[in-house]
């Protein structure tokens, strides 16, 4: 499970698109860390993983019943 940074990761809710500081830098290290996600889940789920993500705005009772579906499916007998 991955709790993402709304400013970190590019939140599309919270994440800025203009800086008034560093205005070179930033864009270049959210997309790049947005890519590393995106990398890092793909590589996980082929591997087998599940991979959860949420955002750090989300209310923290959704999340963990999302969390809790998750693993009661997957530890439910067939």
């Amino acid at each position: 499970m991955f709790i993402d940074g709304c400013f970190w990761h590019g939140c599309p809710v919270h994440g800025r698109k203009s800086f008034n500081h560093n205005a070179d830098y930033w864009p270049s290290k959210i997309a790049a860390n947005m890519a590393r996600d995106k990398n890092t889940t793909e590589e996980l789920r082929r591997s087998g993983w599940t991979v959860l993500r949420f955002w750090e705005h989300e209310d923290a009772e959704k999340v963990v019943e999302a969390i809790r579906n998750v693993v009661t499916a997957s530890t439910s007998p067939p």
